[in-house]
């Protein structure tokens, strides 16, 4: 039975990892031109969130205690369960234990099974690591391994140990050096094992090995490629695989690493698996054929042969636990099966439309299964059926606004017309009929029962907290990004599109929605508006792209620009009375954030941001003093003196969040990408754990 699951990082992303390495004028040379060998290369797009500060446990990164003050504030999950950050790989330590890991260095650990799931701590949560790999040898020992990302500076690789069954987790090695990344991790025993992904600066790949369980360190040779998976059957045997269809293998514990021919011309392999010295499995993506690959090797790697045929874009991740019973996982939710050691494989369905990432089963009747969006799923029967762990399944959500007219009753919206409410303060929250399938930007409720959406060519509106909607008004080719009403009957409703009578739309309503007259917005160059607040039915300010500031005193009769001293777009705006006022954003060229403050209704902004802030896409207010912004990355701003100074916290949303509400000083929901909706509140959390010294291997030497 194979003893290690190990991550296969999405193939996209890799690209898009690559790209930014040669943007950044990494020492990539060699590497790239023994990886991708002058083929020309398919790409997608993923989104990849910004990544502050060096990889560092947060206990060490910053000079507080370690350990929490009483009463102070934490933000806890309450939308995916157990959580919503992408997961990468998982990995069974006995049939009732299991740890997945992935972004913002998540760990979930499970010992019945998955029929409950709990937080554990890293160490890293903030720091902008992403553990990318796990590999558990037995019950007790285990490994994962993870890097930052470029936008610090910078990869910074980390490798965390447990020897308690993933309860607690110790630092085992960290090299801050920016361009170090690793990638995976497999362990044939509690003290052997090889961690591997790549050093830009050298051009070179990163091969470590460990004999002492992560005590000491050594650096090994093999070609250099970026790799992407690896499988240690014993001591000495073990594969990696990796981008261009590369397969490396040792039959002496890594001394000596001897390519293979995969047989792959145009294409990447991702995930690997041996149950012994011969048997294996590889996986990955055809880019030729736009298909999945799915190799496999009777005499360790002497000779692969192409096992697949059918139609799925890409295989990410495989695990087998017997030379003929395996599984592998990928694109759109894909699950193929073999139980003849893949004469055939034979399509099952998982439930979810989501690329899955990981898999592992610890024997031929149970596995688990964890996806980008934060999916848990499970197999009791060898995959004929699969049911979900996680809350909700499937996550298809993405939101982008929320409103909260008291701690208990709140509102958020999301693409694809998506609605959800909550009255018991965000414990349970219910879809609601939007009667709209197309994507919903913005939220506004005066009470619990009053309230209106927009979106991409409709406002609705409801009476009643939502039980019904209707649509108020409709366009084509209009997109309403930000709304505010002052009462249920005056409101504003601001974007882009052929109704502007200038250069950025305007729409108001003074009978609740039942009509809606545009106004010019006083801007000559064509601007779309992406936030609007107002305090009472006449004062209101609305902001937009490069910079664009307008207000009105009048109900939006004429409408004012403002000098923002900023070209950067401002994403969002919260006024607490007729002059004080923040807006917040930031550019898409630099992805810097901006924070403007106002004290006498915008006639002067002052700029209130933080040094390291990024791209900043909402703020909201409670008071006149107390308010929360957030954006890009899983750090959230809080101010408890109007906005004149910044705090940061830790939301633990690695996607960052798209929208938030403070109803009132003590609570505030922030909600984002993946369907995450997070919340905070005050607690007294439990000290962190002291890390371990962090060993480092020999120097490598640099190539001539």
């Amino acid at each position: 039975m194979e003893k290690t699951s190990v991550s296969r990082y999405a193939f996209v992303n890799l690209r898009v990892l690559l790209l930014l390495a040669l943007l950044t004028g990494s020492i990539v040379v060699a590497l790239v031109a023994a990886t991708v060998d002058g083929r020309t290369r398919h790409s997608g797009a993923n989104p990849i969130g910004f990544r502050l500060g060096p990889a560092m446990p947060r206990s060490a990164a910053t000079k507080t205690s370690s350990k929490a003050p009483a009463g102070s504030a934490q933000w806890f999950w309450q939308r995916p369960l157990p959580e919503g950050n992408p997961l990468y790989a998982i990995s069974f330590a006995d049939p009732n234990t299991e740890i997945a890991v992935g972004e913002d260095a998540t760990i979930l650990r499970t010992t019945d099974g998955g029929a409950h799931w709990t937080i554990k701590t890293s160490g890293y949560e903030g720091a902008g690591v992403e553990l990318f790999g796990v590999s558990f040898s037995d019950a007790s020992n285990g490994t994962a391994v993870g890097s930052n990302f470029f936008f610090s500076g910078g990869g910074n690789a980390v490798v965390l140990r447990t020897t308690d069954g993933g309860n607690t987790w110790a630092t085992k090695y960290n090299d801050p050096t920016p361009g170090i990344l690793l990638f995976g991790a497999s362990f044939s025993d509690a003290n052997t094992g090889t961690v591997m992904g790549v050093d830009f600066n050298l051009g070179a790949a990163l091969i470590l090995r460990t004999t002492d369980g992560g005590g000491t360190w050594a650096n090994q040779d093999a070609p250099p490629a970026l790799y992407q998976g690896i499988s240690f059957t014993d001591a000495n045997n073990g594969t990696i695989v990796g981008v261009g269809g590369i397969i490396i293998r040792t039959t002496d514990g890594g001394n000596n690493w001897t390519p293979q021919d995969s047989g792959i011309t145009n294409g990447d392999v991702y995930g690997v698996s041996f149950t012994d010295a011969n048997n294996g499995t590889a996986v990955g993506a055809d880019f030729d054929t736009s298909t999945g690959i799915i190799l496999r090797t009777t005499d360790g790697g002497a000779n692969w042969v192409s096992q697949y045929s059918g139609s799925d874009l890409a295989f990410q991740a495989v695990s087998f636990t017997d030379a003929k019973t395996g599984t592998a996982v990928g694109s759109s939710g894909a699950i193929v099966r073999t139980t003849d050691g893949g004469a055939t494989w034979v399509e099952q369905v998982s439930g979810t439309p989501n690329l899955l990432q990981g898999v592992s089963f610890t024997d031929a009747n149970n596995g688990t299964a964890v996806s980008l969006t934060g999916e848990i799923i499970r197999t009791t029967d060898g995959g004929t059926t699969w049911e979900f762990q996680s809350i909700p399944g499937p996550n298809t959500d993405n939101f982008r606004a929320v409103s909260f007219t008291q701690s208990l009753t709140g509102t958020v919206v999301g693409l694809g017309g998506t609605i959800l409410r909550t009255t018991d303060a965000g414990q349970t929250w219910l879809n609601q009929v939007s009667g709209i399938t197309s994507d919903l930007w913005a939220v506004s409720f005066i009470d619990a029962n009053q309230g209106h959406a927009s979106g991409d060519s409709a406002i609705l509106g409801t009476t009643d907290g939502g039980n019904s909607w209707v649509i108020q008004h409709t366009h084509g080719f209009t997109s309403y990004r930000g709304i505010s009403f002052s009462d249920g009957n005056n409101g504003t409703a601001v974007g882009q599109g052929p109704e502007a009578l200038d250069g950025a739309l305007i729409l108001r309503t003074t009978d609740g929605g039942n009509t809606w007259i545009p106004q010019a917005s006083g801007l000559k160059t064509a601007t779309f508006l992406f936030g609007v607040s107002f305090t009472d039915v006449n004062t209101g300010t609305a902001v937009g792209e490069n910079g664009a500031i307008v207000r009105t005193t009048n109900g939006g009769s004429s409408w004012t620009p403002q000098t923002s001293g900023t070209t950067a777009g401002l994403n969002g705006v919260s006024f607490t009375d007729v002059n004080n006022g923040v807006a917040v954003g930031g550019s898409l060229d630099t992805g810097e954030g901006i924070i403007l403050r106002t004290t006498d209704g915008g006639n002067s902004w002052v700029t209130k941001t933080p040094p390291g802030t990024f791209i900043l896409t909402a703020v909201s207010f409670a008071d006149a003093v107390n308010g929360t912004a957030v954006g890009f990355g899983d750090i959230v701003l809080r101010t408890t003196d109007g906005g004149s100074s910044w705090n940061q916290e830790h939301s633990g949303v690695a996607e960052g969040l798209w929208g938030v509400s403070c109803p009132d000083p003590d609570n505030a929901t922030g909600v984002g990408t993946f369907g995450a909706i997070v919340k905070r509140a005050t607690v007294t959390p439990t000290p962190r754990p002291t890390p371990t010294p962090r060993p480092r291997p020999s120097p490598r030497p640099r190539p001539t």
